[in-house]
């Protein structure tokens, strides 16, 4: 018989203000620095972030998207930042350095394709970049051609699961927030089967993520 997945709680350690108007679709910690993709048409960007002591954050730098450029996951690979775009196969590479005397610019004629219709999360194990596109399945791209090399579809006991968004590698496996629920899945990336879930009930006060969305024009 196999293992049911674990199921987590979590313990809030702090709490860092948040721009209202970022729309977040991907988030990686590099050399002190959190690197975040915002989505929306008009509004994406890829940011460089700075957390303060007392829960503020200082946005270091920012490179903004065009008009008609949705952003999402993104993913550092060998010294780039490479970012996906929503209902596209297309993405962008970016030289980046973090902090004082840092850069982050978009590297011209270095865009790339992948196989996939639509961008949603990107990670990576080390070896193969990993890319959903809005349903079950988690795909490996080569690295350097961005061709598909297989893809395996995310189960919890034989039920398919749908909408895996936003990924994160650590430890060995895929950890993924499902989009609408305030969960996240613990993946083994080879398999696609759920070893947990991490239930983050709470965390998002959504009256007042209501509001400031509301204040914030979207």
């Amino acid at each position: 018989r196999k293992q049911e997945p674990v199921v987590y709680g979590y313990r809030l350690v702090r709490r860092y203000m948040h721009d209202p108007l970022a729309f977040t679709q991907g988030l990686l910690w590099l050399n002190g620095s959190l690197y975040e993709s915002t989505g929306l048409y008009g509004r994406s960007s890829v940011r460089e972030l700075r957390l303060g002591k007392k829960g503020g954050v200082e946005m270091v730098r920012e490179e903004r998207l065009g008009p008609k450029d949705f952003g999402e996951g993104l993913v550092n690979w060998r010294g780039e930042l490479l970012q996906l775009l929503w209902r596209r196969p297309d993405g962008y590479r970016y030289s980046a350095l973090a902090g004082k005397g840092g850069y982050l610019q978009r590297k011209a004629g270095k865009d790339f394709k992948t196989p996939l219709s639509d961008g949603w999360g990107l990670a990576s194990d080390g070896e193969v970049l990993l890319a959903t596109d809005s349903g079950p399945d988690i795909f490996h791209l080569d690295p350097d051609t961005f061709a598909l090399r297989r893809s395996v579809r995310v189960t919890d006991g034989g039920r398919v699961v749908e909408m895996v968004n936003e990924l994160e590698m650590i430890e060995g496996e895929l950890w993924a927030n499902i989009f609408g629920s305030e969960c996240l899945a613990r993946i083994d990336p080879y398999s696609g089967s759920v070893h947990g879930w991490v239930v983050l009930e709470g965390l998002l006060d959504r009256r007042a993520a209501g509001l400031e969305a509301k204040q914030a024009g979207r």
